[in-house]
């Protein structure tokens, strides 16, 4: 029995190793109909990658055999109680497309639409909702539960079908943003009654500014949805701030945080009507680099990031990649977002994401010498400060490094992250809470053979 007798591929073939010249990988491109052919690629490629969706990206960074699946044909809505905002869901339907259902109940599932080309497979290994995490939450505490794979391609389920579904830990909570605990094929999802109205406002000026006025915000209740600072192609920084519910509480909200910006010496601008949608400063950024840090963390942070890049210069160092990344950051949440993936076709994104990680890993080495500095009772308030930085391409988890030493310098081809690419897709190295012993059975089932 051959491939082919389980499931469509659609795509086949091989390409040199980044972990070595001299060594081929083979890559598939598969669609399973179903949850059942969906497993069998378990018990098929047990010593192969298994990604829940293509990207030409991480197809030409290969190191291990690897199979892509194209989950469209498991799109279904299994469940959907609209008096209770609960959908179940298969993970292969887009985000477009989840949109367009929820429309019609007038209810959504907070998420940007930035990502509407993105399947729910994809977007729970990126582990993002976007801008509007700010006020509807992360996307992780938005899911209430899953129905996977393990790797012996065994079905199992964790969390439920209601908010309260747990009493000890939520197993589900894991899964939102690995990528590679399991392969979650069916999703339990909070959804959210449609707002009445919503607005958008703007401000622009020095980042840490900009960063105090997001601490006022938070600390007066306005409970913006979105709030969001985003940098420029010149380096500046805009300030994001989104209002939403019904009509008359969003009229009341513009009035006080009209009052707030006043007081604070800030201009506001409204933007028009058509930017409410995000699209307009909101970016997908599938390659990236994040770190969650506390807010004075994060103004620290910022400071010396700009600090270092003015320091290292064009020219000198890993200085060269210095315009091809864009920092994100939400206040709200304390992610911290260095943008990869808006960078001009000419321009080197492996070389420009390692020169991201060296900045970002020595401003993180000098925030945590400035926490050693503090008295002892403000320095046990960040003793639960995150140095790890969260590295991702083509949206999947590749490596999590410390920030407590400083990166070596980026290569010419930004070997350290093609080492981590290596690293996240092998699936010798994965992590798992399940065993998978067997040995793979691609050369029994002819599975390789052109």
């Amino acid at each position: 029995m051959g491939l082919e007798d389980i499931c469509n591929v659609m795509e086949r073939g091989s390409a040199a190793s980044f972990a070595g010249a001299d060594t081929d990988v083979n890559w598939f491109l598969v669609q399973p109909a179903s949850v059942d052919e969906l497993a069998n690629l378990f018990h098929i490629f047990s010593e192969a990658a298994l990604v829940p969706y293509y990207d030409p990206k991480l197809k030409s960074l290969l190191a291990t055999d690897t199979v892509f699946v194209d989950m469209k044909k498991l799109s279904a809505v299994t469940e959907n109680v609209v008096s209770d905002l609960v959908m179940g869901v298969q993970c292969g339907i887009t985000v477009f497309e989840l949109r367009r259902v929820l429309s019609a109940q007038k209810q959504i599932f907070p998420v940007s639409r930035v990502y509407d080309d993105l399947s729910l497979a994809q977007l729970m290994a990126l582990g993002d909702s976007g801008a509007c995490e700010s006020g509807y939450g992360q996307l992780r505490s938005n899911v209430l539960g899953f129905e996977f794979l393990d790797t012996q391609g065994r079905r199992t389920k964790c969390g439920g079908r209601v908010v309260k579904n747990v009493t000890g830990y939520d197993v589900s909570k894991l899964f939102v943003g690995s990528g590679r605990l399991a392969l979650p094929y069916l999703v339990y999802l909070r959804l959210f009654a449609r707002a009445e109205a919503a607005v958008l406002f703007l401000a622009q000026g020095p980042v840490l500014e900009l960063l105090h006025f997001s601490s006022r915000l938070l600390a007066s209740g306005i409970n913006p949805y979105i709030l969001e600072l985003v940098q420029g192609e010149q380096g500046e920084f805009s300030l994001y701030i989104g209002l939403d519910g019904p009509t008359p509480m969003v009229e009341e909200l513009k009035g006080l945080l009209a009052k707030l910006a006043s007081a604070e010496g800030l201009l506001l601008k409204q933007c028009p009507g058509e930017d409410v949608e995000e699209v307009s400063f909101d970016a997908a950024a599938l390659e990236r680099l994040e770190v969650f840090l506390s807010l004075e963390g994060l103004a620290f942070v910022l400071r010396h990031l700009s600090l270092i890049r003015a320091r290292i210069g064009p020219g000198i160092g890993p200085g060269a990649e210095v315009d091809s990344w864009s920092v994100r950051v939400r206040p709200a949440t304390g992610r911290l977002i260095i943008d990869c993936s808006s960078y001009s076709q000419e321009t080197n994104w492996l070389a420009a994401m390692e020169a991201a990680e060296y900045y970002l890993t020595e401003a993180l080495r000098l925030w945590k010498q400035e926490i050693e500095t503090f008295s002892p009772a403000r320095r046990e308030f960040f003793r639960w400060e995150n140095f790890s930085i969260m590295k991702r391409v083509a949206g999947r988890l590749i490596d999590t490094t410390g920030g407590e030493t400083l990166a070596s310098p980026p290569q010419k081809m930004g070997a350290s992250i093609v080492g981590s690419l290596e690293h996240g897709l092998d699936p010798r190295r994965r992590f798992h809470p399940f065993v998978w012993a067997e040995k793979s059975r691609l050369s029994r089932v002819g599975a390789i053979e052109p």
